[in-house]
């Protein structure tokens, strides 16, 4: 694969299999150094020669290339872990597929950074446009509609923003999500015949601070969907900042000592809370399998490696997950499909987004559904749109489209064969 290079005064850092670009840096105020286009094009000589005695030398100088693909960014939450490297790593390879160049910034959970970022990614990568899983609804929405008046369009995935300027925006809904996996332990539990003592309680861990967005969204679900069978069993919720696995576990062995006996059940609310959970679970001698006495039921949303693993021993219980590829590999389709056909061809609000290869792109006939067709190559054994329970309704939040994507929920038994993220990427992680 061909990239623009980065000013050789600052360095690049490759994600994965190396393609993928994430520049960090402090040049020109805006946190990373500027891409330095190629030099434009020497003049061709040729010298025609004509019978004697007349010789003509004629100079040509070439035309300046014509653009081949687009040149796009992408502000990614953090590169922390599983879910958000092979998210990227699909974003990558969808441009590649298309001709495109994907350069990839890594903001390290920093508001601040990511606005930075934003600024250069305009005025020094001068890109075509932007992908970003914004860190906050509010603090972002002035770098983000500021970089769209400057004509450079912003597609948001995973996280939101609170603003109309936004052309769309790809994600779960937080609530849903966490619902899904909440009713599953729930209804398993009841279906078990559990019935709880006075003293008992559950663990939510949220993945951040009750001011991360998304957190209270989750941490809302997940009980929501629990209490409807358990509607008297005592929530404990935890936040582990930076969605650490350490602070979770930290959290939760405290939580427990001071309880004096282990929870009826506990939850994770993403990869890396949902880790530090089964750890603490481990360190407390507490993470007995499914079936046996004293078994702690256990939720998860996301299913990275671990949790795959611990699902199949019995000792996660349930794990929902969200098709973050899809987030990567929509993005980029979005973008392309702004810059060359305009806003008006994106799917508009109320309609219900499909995925059938064997019907045109776009909104359908009947007016109402909107099918998309990202077409993608294998890459490293692996190809990213069988991650294929993306498909849902486009709603308003804010005033912009919002693709609502589904939710897959696994158990022990389906897990291993799911059409889930991690499944589909386990070539990439070896």
């Amino acid at each position: 694969m061909s990239e623009e290079k980065i000013d050789r005064r600052k360095y690049i850092k490759y994600v994965g299999a190396g393609a993928v670009v994430a520049a960090a840096a402090a040049a020109i105020g805006y946190g990373v150094s500027e891409l330095t286009r190629p030099p434009p094009p020497t003049p061709t000589t040729v010298v025609t020669t004509v019978p004697a005695p007349t010789t003509i030398v004629t100079t040509i100088t070439t035309a300046p290339p014509v653009k081949k693909g687009f040149l796009w960014g992408e502000e990614a939450l953090y590169l922390g872990d599983e879910f958000l490297i092979t998210l990227s790593r699909a974003a990558m390879y969808y441009a590649m597929d298309n001709g495109d160049t994907l350069i990839t910034l890594d903001p390290h959970l920093s508001v601040e950074a990511q606005n930075r970022d934003i600024r250069y990614l305009v005025l020094g990568a001068k890109v075509d446009g932007i992908m970003i899983s914004p860190l906050s609804e509010e603090a972002n929405v002035e770098a983000i509609e500021w970089a769209i008046d400057q004509g450079v369009p912003v597609v948001c995935y995973n996280t939101d923003v609170k603003s109309p300027k936004v052309p769309i925006s790809i994600l779960v809904s937080n609530e849903k999500f966490g619902e899904a996996v909440g009713d599953a332990i729930g209804n398993l539990m009841k279906k078990d015949g559990v019935v709880p003592k006075k003293d008992d309680y559950a663990i939510v861990v949220g993945c951040g601070t009750p001011m991360d967005p998304w957190v209270p969204k989750r941490n809302g679900g997940v009980i929501s969907g629990f209490k409807k069978y358990y509607p008297d069993v005592e929530i404990v919720e935890i936040f582990a900042e930076g969605a650490s696995t350490e602070i979770t576990i930290k959290k939760v062995t405290e939580t427990i000592t001071a309880r004096g006996k282990a929870p009826l059940a506990i939850f994770g609310t993403n990869c890396t809370t949902d880790v530090g959970v089964v750890e603490a679970l481990i360190r407390k001698g507490m993470a007995i399998p499914y079936g046996k006495p004293g078994h702690v039921y256990v939720g998860c949303l996301d299913v990275p490696s671990r949790i795959k693993d611990e699902m199949l021993k019995g000792i996660v219980d349930r794990g929902a997950d969200q098709p973050n590829l899809a987030y990567g590999f929509l993005s980029v389709y979005f973008l392309r499909l702004i810059k060359q056909k305009g806003e008006d061809a994106l799917p508009p609000i109320g309609s219900t987004v499909i995925y059938d290869p064997t019907k045109p792109e776009g909104l359908q006939p009947d007016g109402k559904t909107y099918n998309v067709v990202p077409r993608m190559k294998e890459h490293e054994g692996v190809l990213a749109t069988d991650v294929n329970y993306w498909p849902g309704p486009v709603v308003e939040y804010y005033g912009h489209r919002w693709l609502q994507t589904g939710v897959y929920v696994s158990t022990p038994e389906t897990v291993a064969t799911a059409p889930i993220w991690i499944n589909v990427v386990e070539k990439w992680l070896k």
